[in-house]
């Protein structure tokens, strides 16, 4: 286990059961959205932009999230956010693309703010050596809420509809408040004043992991989004095992690279930009159920193994004290990918789903790019620190 006392322990435990429980509302809802809006009339594009809004939201608050994790305390921060989550049901409930889309924003937020508390929760109860193996279990209970939620959303709109499955997430939620009552409060890392975004964006590990996060999740936001109304024109059946099969490929790959060292993960991190990109191809030429469940392997392999690597080397090269902040800012980019993902789907009302998709895939290699260009300048940019900080 990632600690030796039982009281961390417990709190490691509780704070994953919270994160699946809490994540999985929204992804119960996500396959079925695009399908409901499009009964309501909506185009592609218009979907497009509405489940856009869910990353928009958390662009723009997760950074102050972050913040307000550090100088609140994460704990308190994790109670707030799943009690604001209670008012966006009801909009889901009336035929108003206007009320869906404010739902959209409330949830982004909620789940924005959440996923950064609790994943500060997790590195602070562990000991530092054991952070990267913490946010691997860590994150393995966000991609089984994102990948077996939407498989059994689909599962409960098909057999009784849309309003059991909004009262279903109503339950996962209220569970995920009890269970995070059991949770201690943390003391805040940070005293107003203390931090600044100008002092998060100097740890140049912060921006860079962002930016490569950003390529990576452009790429999750057109599949993710696009993939049910894909199927649907493609007549591909049962094309939700695609989420199934990836989240178990995501599970296996993050049970193997919770520890690796740094000069590792960089490499890991190489490799599976290349895998996604591969995958995003594969999608693209997709016209059946078993090439689908191919990517979604495939994708699985990649993503599974860069985004603890990415976030571990945040962690290993923020201070404390920001760590929130840094964290903030991190996940922000990984919604600016998931909006820029969700509007360039949209646009297959107009390029095609075979286009799309085939531009997308490239996003990966233009991020591979630009991880490997800011690593060999890492030298330099430290020496430009050094001397700055010498003034």
């Amino acid at each position: 286990m990632v600690n030796s006392t039982t009281g961390n322990r417990k709190h490691f435990i509780y704070t994953l059961a919270a994160t699946t429980l809490f994540i999985s509302t929204y992804y119960l809802l996500l396959p079925v959205l695009p399908l409901y809006m499009q009964g309501m009339g909506g185009s592609k594009f218009k979907i497009g932009l509405i489940m856009g809004l869910f990353s928009a939201s958390s662009l723009f608050l997760r950074p102050l999230a972050g913040q307000a994790s550090d100088l609140k305390g994460p704990v308190k921060i994790m109670k707030w956010t799943i009690l604001l989550y209670f008012i966006t049901p009801f909009f889901y409930m009336t035929h108003s693309f206007v009320l869906v889309s404010i739902a959209q924003l409330f949830y982004g937020f909620t789940i924005g703010a959440f996923t950064i508390s609790s994943a500060t929760v997790i590195t602070t109860s562990v000991p530092l050596e054991k952070v990267g193996q913490a946010i691997g279990i860590h994150s393995i209970a966000l991609i089984l809420a994102k990948g077996l939620a939407p498989t059994l959303g689909t599962l409960v709109h098909t057999v009784w509809g849309l309003y059991p499955l909004i009262a279903i997430t109503v339950l996962f939620s209220f569970a995920a408040l009890l269970v995070t009552w059991r949770l201690p409060e943390i003391k805040p890392a940070s005293k107003p004043g203390d931090i600044t975004f100008r002092q998060v964006l100097t740890y140049r590990m912060v921006w860079v992991c962002s930016l490569v996060l950003l390529s990576v999740t452009l790429t999750f936001g057109t599949i993710m989004t696009m993939l049910p109304l894909l199927a649907l024109e493609r007549n591909i059946s049962q094309y939700s095992l695609f989420f199934t099969v990836n989240t178990l490929a995501v599970v296996a790959t993050r049970l193997f690279t919770g520890r690796q060292d740094r000069l590792t993960q960089e490499a890991l991190i190489a490799v599976s930009l290349l895998l996604i990109f591969l995958a995003v191809m594969l999608v693209s030429g997709s016209y059946s159920l078993i090439t689908l469940i191919i990517a979604a392997i495939i994708y699985g392999l990649g993503y599974g193994a860069v985004y603890p690597a990415l976030s571990t080397l945040v962690v290993l090269r923020t201070p404390s004290e920001i760590r929130g902040s840094a964290f903030g800012l991190f996940t922000a980019a990984f919604d600016i990918g998931v909006t820029l993902g969700s509007v360039w789907g949209g646009f297959s009302e107009y390029l095609g789903f075979k286009t799309i998709y085939f531009l997308a895939s490239f996003s990966p290699v233009i991020g591979l790019i630009c991880f490997v260009v800011f690593l060999h300048g890492e030298n330099v940019w430290n020496k430009i620190l050094m001397r700055n900080a010498a003034k």
